[in-house]
């Protein structure tokens, strides 16, 4: 019995140092410089995958950023995001300049 009550003792033990070991690691979906194909959509007001793909080939949205092989999960740069969108705004700006004129 007693040898029971250590072995319990002993796997509590490691259960609490792999949370602590695990609780460090970052991935790459919680680092606020990166978002998902979700959030990329919900950033634009809840756009399609579609929509997503139809821009980077005709608008020239910024294309996503691959870690690991070609399966592995695309996330897009926010200052790339960031970037499209301030020429989005000043082409869209000269636009109606021009045709106020």
């Amino acid at each position: 019995m007693l040898l029971l009550g250590k072995i319990g003792a002993l796997f509590r033990r490691v259960s609490q140092l792999e949370q602590t070991a695990f609780s460090h690691r970052i991935r790459i979906s919680d680092d606020v410089r990166y978002l998902t194909i979700g959030q990329v959509k919900r950033r634009y007001g809840g756009v399609s995958d579609m929509w997503v793909w139809r821009y980077m080939r005709q608008h020239g949205f910024p294309k996503p950023v691959q870690f690991g092989g070609p399966t592995s999960a695309r996330h897009w740069l926010v200052a790339d995001l960031e970037q499209w969108e301030r020429e989005r705004s000043k082409s869209a700006e000269q636009s109606r300049r021009i045709a106020t004129s």
